[in-house]
Protein backbone atom coordinates (compact mmCIF):
# COMPACT_ATOMS: atom_id res chain seq x y z
CA UNK A 1 0.00 0.00 0.00
CA UNK A 2 2.69 2.11 0.76
CA UNK A 3 3.94 1.71 -2.56
CA UNK A 4 0.94 2.77 -4.68
CA UNK A 5 1.14 6.21 -2.19
CA UNK A 6 4.51 6.80 -3.12
CA UNK A 7 3.70 6.13 -6.96
CA UNK A 8 0.31 8.09 -6.90
CA UNK A 9 1.99 11.11 -5.65
CA UNK A 10 4.98 10.71 -7.81
CA UNK A 11 2.64 11.13 -10.78
CA UNK A 12 0.81 13.83 -9.43
CA UNK A 13 3.84 16.02 -8.54
CA UNK A 14 5.11 14.92 -11.98
CA UNK A 15 1.86 16.58 -13.47
CA UNK A 16 1.55 19.75 -11.18
CA UNK A 17 5.57 20.50 -12.51
CA UNK A 18 4.32 20.11 -15.90
CA UNK A 19 1.55 22.64 -15.49
CA UNK A 20 3.65 25.13 -13.54
CA UNK A 21 6.23 24.63 -17.19
CA UNK A 22 3.10 25.37 -19.12
CA UNK A 23 2.20 28.05 -16.91
CA UNK A 24 5.43 30.01 -17.07
CA UNK A 25 5.29 29.30 -20.52
CA UNK A 26 2.30 31.31 -20.76
CA UNK A 27 0.64 28.86 -22.83
CA UNK A 28 -2.83 30.28 -22.07
CA UNK A 29 -2.27 33.03 -24.55
CA UNK A 30 -4.00 31.66 -27.13
CA UNK A 31 -7.43 29.49 -27.46
CA UNK A 32 -5.25 26.35 -27.89
CA UNK A 33 -2.71 27.08 -25.45
CA UNK A 34 -5.73 27.22 -22.81
CA UNK A 35 -7.50 24.37 -24.14
CA UNK A 36 -4.28 22.05 -23.40
CA UNK A 37 -3.11 23.91 -19.70
CA UNK A 38 -7.38 23.56 -18.76
CA UNK A 39 -6.79 19.89 -19.62
CA UNK A 40 -3.50 19.36 -17.68
CA UNK A 41 -4.16 21.10 -14.98
CA UNK A 42 -7.64 18.90 -14.63
CA UNK A 43 -5.55 15.82 -14.94
CA UNK A 44 -3.13 17.04 -12.14
CA UNK A 45 -6.11 17.54 -9.87
CA UNK A 46 -7.48 14.51 -10.58
CA UNK A 47 -4.16 12.57 -9.91
CA UNK A 48 -3.40 14.41 -6.96
CA UNK A 49 -6.89 13.36 -5.75
CA UNK A 50 -6.33 9.87 -6.37
CA UNK A 51 -2.99 10.19 -4.46
CA UNK A 52 -4.71 11.59 -1.45
CA UNK A 53 -7.24 8.68 -1.28
CA UNK A 54 -4.67 6.26 -1.25
CA UNK A 55 -2.65 7.95 1.27
CA UNK A 56 -6.15 8.52 3.38
CA UNK A 57 -6.98 4.85 3.07
CA UNK A 58 -2.52 3.87 4.11
CA UNK A 59 -3.40 6.94 7.16
CA UNK A 60 -6.62 4.59 8.53
CA UNK A 61 -5.00 1.80 8.63
CA UNK A 62 -4.47 0.38 12.05
CA UNK A 63 -1.19 -0.04 13.18
CA UNK A 64 -0.07 -3.58 14.19
CA UNK A 65 2.71 -1.62 16.57
CA UNK A 66 0.05 -1.74 19.44
CA UNK A 67 -0.04 1.89 19.52
CA UNK A 68 -3.77 2.66 20.16
CA UNK A 69 -3.62 0.07 23.31
CA UNK A 70 -0.31 1.84 24.76
CA UNK A 71 -1.99 5.54 24.11
CA UNK A 72 -5.46 4.39 24.79
CA UNK A 73 -5.60 6.21 28.66
CA UNK A 74 -3.99 9.59 27.03
CA UNK A 75 -7.01 9.22 25.03
CA UNK A 76 -9.49 8.59 27.82
CA UNK A 77 -8.15 11.44 29.94
CA UNK A 78 -8.19 14.03 27.45
CA UNK A 79 -11.51 13.43 26.49
CA UNK A 80 -12.53 13.41 30.30
CA UNK A 81 -10.87 16.52 30.67
CA UNK A 82 -12.15 17.99 27.78
CA UNK A 83 -15.55 17.67 28.74
CA UNK A 84 -15.03 19.04 32.12
CA UNK A 85 -13.98 22.44 30.57
CA UNK A 86 -16.96 22.86 28.64
CA UNK A 87 -18.97 22.16 31.47
CA UNK A 88 -17.11 24.66 32.94
CA UNK A 89 -17.71 26.57 30.07
CA UNK A 90 -21.50 25.85 30.20
CA UNK A 91 -21.86 26.85 33.64
CA UNK A 92 -20.27 30.71 33.05
CA UNK A 93 -21.92 31.24 29.65
CA UNK A 94 -24.88 27.95 29.70
CA UNK A 95 -25.17 25.53 27.43
CA UNK A 96 -26.81 27.35 24.10
CA UNK A 97 -23.44 28.91 23.19
CA UNK A 98 -21.84 25.27 22.71
CA UNK A 99 -21.80 23.82 19.28
CA UNK A 100 -23.93 20.29 19.37
CA UNK A 101 -20.84 17.86 19.22
CA UNK A 102 -19.74 19.38 22.42
CA UNK A 103 -23.42 19.70 23.52
CA UNK A 104 -23.49 15.91 23.23
CA UNK A 105 -19.93 15.29 24.51
CA UNK A 106 -21.33 17.22 27.57
CA UNK A 107 -24.30 15.38 28.21
CA UNK A 108 -22.72 11.68 27.77
CA UNK A 109 -20.31 12.54 30.07
CA UNK A 110 -22.61 14.09 32.72
CA UNK A 111 -24.95 11.27 32.07
CA UNK A 112 -21.80 8.75 32.74
CA UNK A 113 -19.77 10.48 35.61
CA UNK A 114 -22.41 12.18 37.26
CA UNK A 115 -26.06 10.32 37.07
CA UNK A 116 -24.24 7.16 36.55
CA UNK A 117 -26.66 6.66 33.72
CA UNK A 118 -24.41 6.18 31.01
CA UNK A 119 -24.99 3.98 27.97
CA UNK A 120 -25.55 0.16 29.01
CA UNK A 121 -26.81 -1.70 25.97
CA UNK A 122 -24.35 -4.24 25.85
CA UNK A 123 -25.02 -5.71 22.55
CA UNK A 124 -24.66 -2.36 20.69
CA UNK A 125 -21.73 -1.55 23.07
CA UNK A 126 -20.12 -4.81 21.79
CA UNK A 127 -21.33 -4.45 18.04
CA UNK A 128 -19.11 -1.12 18.19
CA UNK A 129 -16.42 -2.34 20.18
CA UNK A 130 -16.11 -5.36 17.40
CA UNK A 131 -17.29 -3.60 14.25
CA UNK A 132 -17.49 -0.20 14.14
CA UNK A 133 -14.24 1.99 13.01
CA UNK A 134 -12.75 3.94 15.89
CA UNK A 135 -10.96 7.01 14.21
CA UNK A 136 -7.97 7.10 16.59
CA UNK A 137 -6.74 3.55 16.42
CA UNK A 138 -3.78 2.40 15.98
CA UNK A 139 -2.29 6.36 15.16
CA UNK A 140 -1.06 7.94 18.78
CA UNK A 141 -0.55 11.05 16.59
CA UNK A 142 -3.92 12.36 16.93
CA UNK A 143 -4.62 13.88 20.66
CA UNK A 144 -8.04 15.38 19.62
CA UNK A 145 -9.01 18.35 21.34
CA UNK A 146 -13.21 18.95 21.44
CA UNK A 147 -12.08 22.05 19.16
CA UNK A 148 -11.62 18.89 16.26
CA UNK A 149 -14.94 17.24 15.76
CA UNK A 150 -15.01 14.74 13.47
CA UNK A 151 -16.88 14.65 10.47
CA UNK A 152 -19.23 11.65 10.35
CA UNK A 153 -19.28 9.75 6.62
CA UNK A 154 -22.46 7.95 6.02
CA UNK A 155 -20.92 6.58 2.75
CA UNK A 156 -19.13 7.55 0.00
CA UNK A 157 -18.04 11.35 0.35
CA UNK A 158 -21.45 11.81 2.16
CA UNK A 159 -20.87 13.50 5.53
CA UNK A 160 -23.59 13.73 8.41
CA UNK A 161 -24.72 17.65 8.92
CA UNK A 162 -24.18 16.90 12.77
CA UNK A 163 -20.98 18.73 13.26
CA UNK A 164 -22.11 21.34 10.42
CA UNK A 165 -23.06 24.86 12.20
CA UNK A 166 -25.31 27.34 10.91
CA UNK A 167 -23.70 30.38 9.96
CA UNK A 168 -23.33 33.31 12.54
CA UNK A 169 -22.99 36.76 11.98
CA UNK A 170 -19.73 36.87 14.01
CA UNK A 171 -17.08 34.63 13.61
CA UNK A 172 -16.11 32.38 16.75
CA UNK A 173 -13.05 33.31 18.30
CA UNK A 174 -12.86 29.66 19.76
CA UNK A 175 -13.96 26.14 19.04
CA UNK A 176 -16.91 26.91 22.62
CA UNK A 177 -18.48 29.49 20.54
Amino acid sequence: MEGAVKTARSEAEAQKLIVRKLDQARVWVTESGRQMYGAQKKLAEDLEDQHLTKKAILDTLPDSEGAFVRNVNLYDDQLVEDARRLQAFAKKKGRDNLRPHYKALLEAYEAEFERRQGFRNEELIAFFDTYVHDSLAGFAKDATLPSDPRVIYIGGDKKLPYAVNPPRRSVPTSALG
